[in-house]
């Protein structure tokens, strides 16, 4: 029996803009117009999960989904058994990361594609490492290897799981990864991860209505969520026994 839903990424998995806009002060609040509207409540709620667990978050990353995928599944199975469990990753920019500051003990957002204000102290991190460390060849393989790691781990427990992109698809970086061994690279490459397509290109190919900062409404993911559950039944992923 399906009892728990599980999904993390970012602000499209989060269904930022579905309740329109945000003021800075509750930018992360999850509303429960978005449990419900958003592409994986809808998803939940078809597929008759009595749990529906979504930590997404805006300005999220992959390195993120990792670490609260790992946290939060790690627990779960203490109360459920592996094939009662289904999980979604929304695979988001590869520029992103995380950082936990130990004086106010909390992680923070940091997205190198995106500086932020001066007054911040971010700032100051930012500019250290846009300016001085960071790297397409650092960025871009530390991004695989968070794809990897949420896909073995996975794997590892033998919980059922789909990873989706919500911007690019495929890897528009190919030419930065070239130098990893394919057998690694070849990894990523399953029936649980759909590579040739994402939310916001799935979207723009349809035509579907965008709120002021381009995240999709709720056409779109009502038709996202379609999408999925078509892929899903088409290739029995609710089922562990190929994992």
């Amino acid at each position: 029996m399906t009892k728990l839903f599980y999904v993390t990424g970012d602000s499209y998995a989060f269904g930022q803009e579905l309740d329109g806009p945000r003021e800075p002060g509750n930018l992360y609040y999850f509303s429960n117009f978005q449990r419900k509207h958003c592409y994986s409540g809808i998803m939940s709620d078809k597929l008759g999960y009595l749990n529906y667990k979504n930590t997404a978050l805006p300005g999220g990353s992959n390195q993120r989904a990792y670490r609260k995928l790992v946290e939060n599944i790690s627990e779960a199975l203490t109360n459920y058994d592996p094939s009662e469990i289904f999980v979604n990753v929304s695979i988001t920019h590869c520029l992103r990361r995380e950082f936990f500051n130990s004086e106010r003990n909390k992680y923070y957002v940091h997205m190198l594609t995106h500086e932020p204000p001066d007054y911040t102290d971010e700032h100051k991190l930012w500019e250290l490492m846009v300016k001085s460390f960071s790297s397409d060849k650092s960025e871009h393989e530390f991004d695989q290897l968070m794809i990897l790691g949420i896909q073995n781990f996975l794997r590892q427990h033998k919980i059922p799981y789909l990873l989706t992109y919500s911007f690019h698809y495929k890897t528009i970086f190919d030419d930065q990864i070239k130098h990893v061994p394919s057998y690694i690279l070849n990894q990523r490459l399953t029936p649980r991860f759909i590579v040739n397509d994402s939310f916001s290109m799935f979207s723009d190919r349809n035509k579907f209505p965008r709120g002021p900062n381009h995240h999709p409404l709720i056409e779109g993911h009502n038709a996202w969520a379609e999408r999925l559950l078509d892929y899903i039944s088409n290739n029995n992923l609710l089922s562990n026994v190929d994992l």
